[in-house]
């Protein structure tokens, strides 16, 4: 995975796109943990039952 370097040329929608773009992969990917450490939590408390 590469970073794009920022570059004082670009123009600030592409730089905020990106930014977006970079934003939105965060939050898919900690709403993924979330749940996948949800599931675990609930697992492991139904084996306790």
């Amino acid at each position: 995975m590469t970073k794009p370097r920022p570059t004082k040329k670009r123009s600030n929608r592409d730089s905020l796109t990106s930014i977006d773009q970079i934003v939105r992969k965060l939050e898919i990917e900690r709403e993924e943990e979330r749940r996948r450490v949800l599931h675990g939590y609930t697992l492991s408390v139904g084996l306790r039952r």
